[in-house]
């Protein structure tokens, strides 16, 4: 099975719910570094088609980088091909990104603030990128459903 752009499921809802239509994009990607460059070209083709401001395209190439790359490295105990769904919802005023995987149950959410303020070689390694996370979105979730992993990002647009 192809993934990658080539499997960029160009689903799309008007799902007319009260006064707030939402549009749904979603990419089956493999648990593998490789797939950043389609994530970058998918993130591109949904700002330009959703009429998104160009300067979100870097925000959320930052973002969906960061949960994708631990995914791939910290999800997984074994070295077999899993797939990771990358979603797109268009709201009125926001979007939400959800990557849903079926790897190890984990809770980033719970990781403690890095301590900022003290130098760089005196810092523990690590917790940065959910630090990123955290700061770069209006709500950052998590949940474990049916024995997969949804991170979900909320950006307002």
């Amino acid at each position: 099975m192809q993934y990658g752009i080539c499997g960029l499921f160009l689903i799309l809802f008007s799902l007319l719910e009260m006064d707030d239509p939402i549009e749904i994009k979603k990419i089956r990607l493999q648990n593998s570094l490789k797939e950043l460059s389609s994530i970058t070209h998918a993130i591109d083709e949904i700002v330009g088609f959703w009429a998104l401001a160009p300067t979100l395209s870097m925000t959320l190439n930052l973002l969906i980088e960061e949960a994708f790359t631990n995914i791939v490295y910290y999800a997984y105990q074994d070295a077999e091909n899993h797939e990771i769904e990358l979603v797109f919802e268009k709201h009125q005023d926001r979007l939400i990104i959800r990557l849903i995987d079926d790897g190890k149950p984990y809770g980033p959410l719970q990781s403690v603030y890095p301590e900022l303020d003290l130098p760089v070689e005196e810092r523990e390694i690590g917790g940065l990128g959910i630090y990123l996370m955290r700061e770069m979105t209006d709500k950052l979730t998590y949940h474990r459903k049916d024995g997969y992993n949804i991170l979900s990002m909320e950006k307002a647009t």
